[in-house]
């Protein structure tokens, strides 16, 4: 009996070794030089995931429809990669495109041979794209999801799949050299007509080989062994410090131009509804700038907002549409403003929106229609010109949310970019006011008063004009809470004025303000002077730093002290100046006072590694305790 058994386990192992061996047979010569390309765990400790392979193949027609074949082949290094890579999403347009899957299996290694696990095809799925919930005829995108049940930690995941486009359009794209996980080979290729033209930018580090087939010409870039990008703080977008390649068909920016500017010149009719809805909006109101205000808040109370973030992906619609149906992405929404600002006879036209500043260098001469995703217009009244954007009733005239980006104004004249603002009464700006009173057991009584102009102004009016009693209370107590835990409210609620500025007043006490210690007294200066709370060194750090912010915030505080105290140390004045920031405070001594000044102004700019050490020295010594320090005798 046992020696029957011997048998039978010996023509079990037979019969799986025939199998691995039979399977990894089936393995291509080629497939099995990516499975076993060798990771380094030792460098890249936090990957989830190592890339063997990025393939991309773009064959373009002479009708300009193109198709897409992928290639992404993975190790899974952990049960994190487990997690990520047990599902692939591929996202197309339902309308002109389709999506065939070539491959997709799970590749398991045991005894150095390779088993291909094909994925079960009945387990694939396609969704409505989740991000695209709740967008009406903006609904567009499909998920394709293939779920790979079977991966473990060390398995490979190998998909491809063809993305065919009909759409017909001026071909794009943007290729970074670089992701999340480490990549170990990457091919890009176009392979196009020999007539059609193209642009894209040089890159250091990339092969670059060009063929030409039959009447076909291909380009390839290709690049190997491409290090983990790692999430930093104040990181910049990849494309910045990443090798990216910017592909395009369009001859120059006329083209995109002139495409938006027929949409408008075509949709832009005034109809009855346009009459009747604008008159009713204005009513008797004779003030341009008014009339301007009040038609947009209408539109952005009435026309719920739809966030599409494309220019290209769909055709305008008529006016009247928009107003029966209720809602509009921002460059439908923008027609519907036009139209009535035609009607009402004051001039005005629209404005793309493109990515910030400080990107631009790097993306301009390459056109990317997907940089700008959004709609905003320009008007103007006696011969002064504003941005405007009615997407909030929040939003003044003079105000816009999209500051520091570069603008394309849709216009028949030549193209012409320029840096979106709001104008110099709606700029992020912050006023403080601070009377600080201590009496002889170190409590204070301190009222503040604070002025708000820009982006903080519209959080506050959206957070207060429709605010409950009860939620205005909680708000109150949540800013003391905010303070210290020896804070408690003095007057009864935030005064709140919802201006232009905002103004928000209120009184609290502060028990144990000042700390008093064998007939010393000392305390700090509640000033938040330290302009960017940076967590890592400059040993530490490993790509630019970002400052986003254009703010500029300024304190006036007065203390208030017994006036038989005599100071002993004050805090040191101020006067520091960056690329990215400026910083500058004054303190006066008086007998019982002290008057303290101060401004930060934030810039936007991305500081570099090599500048980053002398940055980052700058603001940690604004940290010192000399610069918040008061110590006095009694």
């Amino acid at each position: 009996m046992k020696g029957m058994k011997r048998k039978v386990t010996i023509i079990v192992l037979l019969i799986f070794t025939v199998f691995i061996s039979f399977v990894d047979a089936n393995i291509s010569k080629s497939d099995k030089n990516i499975y076993d390309t060798k990771i380094d765990n030792i460098k890249y400790p936090n990957s989830s995931a190592a890339i063997l392979l990025d393939y991309t193949r773009i064959t373009i027609n002479s009708d300009s429809t193109y198709t897409k074949t992928r290639r992404v082949v993975k190790r899974v290094l952990n049960y994190k990669g487990k997690k990520e890579n047990s599902e692939y999403k591929i996202t197309f347009d339902k309308r002109y495109e389709n999506i065939e899957i070539n491959k997709a299996v799970t590749i398991k290694e045991e005894n150095k041979k390779y088993i291909e696990i094909p994925i079960d095809k009945s387990a694939m799925r396609e969704i409505d794209l989740p991000s695209e919930s709740g967008f009406m005829d903006y609904a567009v995108h499909k998920m394709r999801i293939s779920a790979f049940s079977s991966v473990e930690s060390n398995d490979i995941v190998d998909i491809e799949y063809t993305k065919k486009n009909n759409k017909k359009d001026k071909f794009t794209d943007i290729i970074i050299f670089g992701y999340k996980e480490p990549i170990y080979k990457i091919y890009y290729e176009i392979i196009m007509p020999e007539n059609m033209s193209i642009k894209f930018n040089k890159l250091e580090g990339v092969t670059f080989k060009e063929k030409k087939i039959g009447d076909m010409k291909l380009y390839i870039w290709e690049s190997e062994k491409l290090p983990q990008i790692l999430r930093e703080q104040g990181q910049p977008e990849w494309s910045y410090f990443t090798k990216t390649l910017f592909i395009t068909v369009y001859s120059d920016w006329n083209q995109f131009k002139n495409d938006l500017l027929k949409q408008y010149n075509d949709k832009i009719k005034i109809t009855e509804s346009i009459k009747n809805l604008t008159d009713m909006i204005i009513n008797r109101i004779t003030d341009d700038r008014k009339k301007v205000n009040v038609i947009s808040k209408y539109i952005a109370k009435n026309i719920d907002s739809k966030p599409v973030n494309s220019l290209t992906d769909f055709d305008l619609r008529n006016v009247d549409d928009i107003i029966k149906s209720g809602y509009a992405a921002s460059f439908d929404r923008i027609a519907l403003f036009l139209t009535m600002m035609k009607y009402i006879g004051i001039e005005s036209y629209p404005v793309a929106v493109g990515p910030k500043v400080y990107y631009w260098d790097k993306r301009k001469d390459c056109l990317q229609p997907n940089d700008f995703k959004t709609m905003i217009c320009k008007i103007k009244i006696d011969n002064k010109e504003y941005y405007i954007n009615p997407e909030s009733e929040f939003y003044p005239l003079g105000y816009i949310n999209y500051s520091n980006n570069i603008g394309l104004l849709i216009k028949e004249d030549n193209v012409k970019f320029e840096t979106i603002m709001s104008d110099s009464l709606n700029r992020n700006r912050k006023e403080n006011v601070k009377t600080i009173r201590i009496d002889s057991k170190g409590n204070a009584i301190i009222s503040v008063k604070s002025l708000i102009w820009g982006d903080e102004a519209v959080k506050k009016r959206e957070s207060f004009t429709y605010i409950t009693p009860i939620k205005k209370k909680q708000a109150y107590e949540e800013i003391i809470n905010t303070i210290s835990q020896n804070a408690e409210p003095v007057s009864k609620d935030l005064k709140i004025v919802l201006g232009n500025p905002v103004q928000i007043s209120f009184k609290y006490r502060y028990n144990n303000f000042a700390t008093i210690d064998r007939g010393f007294v000392y305390f700090d200066i509640p000033i938040d002077q330290l302009p960017f709370n940076l967590a890592i060194e400059p040993d530490d750090r490993k790509y630019p730093y970002l400052n986003r912010d254009n703010d500029n915030e300024a304190w006036n505080i007065s203390v208030n002290y017994p006036k038989s105290y005599k100071t002993i140390l004050k805090p040191e004045n101020i006067k520091v100046e960056d690329n990215t920031f400026s910083i500058e405070k004054y303190i006066e001594s008086q007998r019982g006072c002290l008057k303290i000044k101060g401004n930060v102004k934030k810039k936007p700019y991305i500081v570099s590694l090599d500048e980053y050490n002398e940055f980052y020295n700058k603001v940690i010594k604004l940290a010192h305790p000399r610069y918040y320090k008061v110590l006095m005798k009694k």
